[in-house]
């Protein structure tokens, strides 16, 4: 069995080097479940569906599964408690914890609690989704009284979530009003500039000294985002925010805590205040419709379907496809790259950022996928 693909197999070990069918199981009896998004972690993976019902497989221990236990579930299963009667719209899976955003505009989050990454801090792991409630902390604020479990309860004005997203050990949040609250590990970034620098660095001290936010506090972008964030998207310990001018904004390990604004197509010579040297040469500013945030490097789809990536150096370059296939989705995972074209083709190609290998990225179909709806790709393993 492998737990994070959620396949049986008669024979063990070995890499799944052909792509499988993965059924779901506790389908519902009178209805169908079409998936419309997958996101997998190191050891486990969730699958939502078109009714909005949120499935789990792989190994258990801490929670991270959402089934009231803690025991593996090599295939999927149904993700059941208070889920049952929402709507979900949108989920992520980290190193040992999970969450998602419904339709109202709620966020759940379970699994252990010893990661940082539930939104709230004390009391033992969670085996089942449990509500967090965001207040409109100012930015930098923080403490219990600004955001966390029992805000409404207290009176205070609560955000709507409409997406998140989950590194190994940090959590975003994007809310609609634009905002964006990040929690979890911020030793190495990924949260940007949440804590103080000494805590970011430090590697001992306890939690507080390791850098570990436990509630959901607001990330301040505006020194490089003009307009409103419009996504989000983590791996490992990266982060991006896409803005609705079209722009992508970056941080975490390996390029700092402070987002700096990665622009495609801008031309050689001209640098803004707080950007890297993101450009190509001759070109001209592209629009940005999609960012995908992976181990070591991020991926964007431009509004024309063209497809840029770039390592920590934050130097895009445009991935060249057979056919001049049209792309309109990216995921971005460890050293490797997924794309949906437009007529539903996967495609895949192996990154490298090394100095010593100057080889442009050649992406290949997968074969025996045919249409996808959309492509997903974890820091481990890769999921359409």
């Amino acid at each position: 069995a492998n737990y994070t693909l959620g396949i049986v197999r008669s024979k063990k070990g070995g890499d799944v080097k052909a792509p499988a069918v993965v059924e779901l199981l506790d389908l519902p009896a009178d209805a169908s479940e079409s998936a419309v998004a997958v996101c997998s972690a190191n050891f486990h993976a969730l699958t939502l569906t078109e009714s909005g019902r949120v499935y789990a497989n792989g190994v258990g221990r801490g929670g991270r599964l959402g089934l009231g236990r803690e025991e593996a579930a090599v295939q999927p299963r149904l993700v059941g408690g208070p889920l049952l009667l929402r709507q979900v719209l949108c989920v992520c899976a980290g190193l040992d914890f999970s969450a998602a955003v419904t339709s109202e505009g709620e966020l759940w989050t379970w699994g252990a609690i010893e990661s940082g990454c539930l939104g709230y801090r004390g009391g033992s792991d969670v085996l089942v989704p449990r509500r967090v409630l965001l207040s409109g902390a100012a930015p930098g604020g923080g403490g219990v009284g600004a955001c966390g479990v029992g805000a409404i309860a207290r009176g205070e004005a609560a955000e709507e979530a409409v997406a998140v997203t989950a590194g190994e050990a940090h959590c975003l949040l994007l809310t609609r009003s634009g905002k964006v609250y990040g929690w979890g590990k911020a030793d190495k970034c990924a949260l940007g500039p949440t804590l103080p620098v000494a805590q970011q660095q430090s590697s001992g001290g306890g939690a507080e000294a390791a850098g570990v936010q436990w509630l959901p506090r607001r990330i301040e972008l505006l020194a490089a985002a003009r307009a409103p964030v419009a996504a989000v998207s983590a791996c490992a310990s990266l982060s991006a925010a896409l803005t609705a001018d079209g722009h992508v904004l970056c941080w975490g390990d390996g390029v700092g805590a402070v987002a700096l604004r990665v622009r495609v197509g801008k031309p050689v010579g001209a640098q803004a205040d707080g950007d890297r040297r993101g450009r190509r040469a001759g070109g001209q500013k592209v629009a940005i419709a999609q960012v995908s945030a992976g181990v070591a490097h991020y991926a964007a789809v431009c509004s024309s379907g063209e497809v840029h990536t770039w390592g920590l150096d934050l130097q895009p370059r445009r991935v060249h496809f057979p056919d001049h296939a049209r792309v309109t989705q990216v995921a971005a995972g460890r050293f490797v790259t997924l794309a949906r074209a437009s007529n539903g083709l996967a495609y895949l190609w192996q990154e490298s950022w090394s100095v010593l290998v100057r080889e442009p990225p050649r992406p290949v179909p997968v074969a025996g996928v045919g249409a996808c709806v959309r492509v997903g790709a974890s820091a481990e393993g890769r999921l359409c």
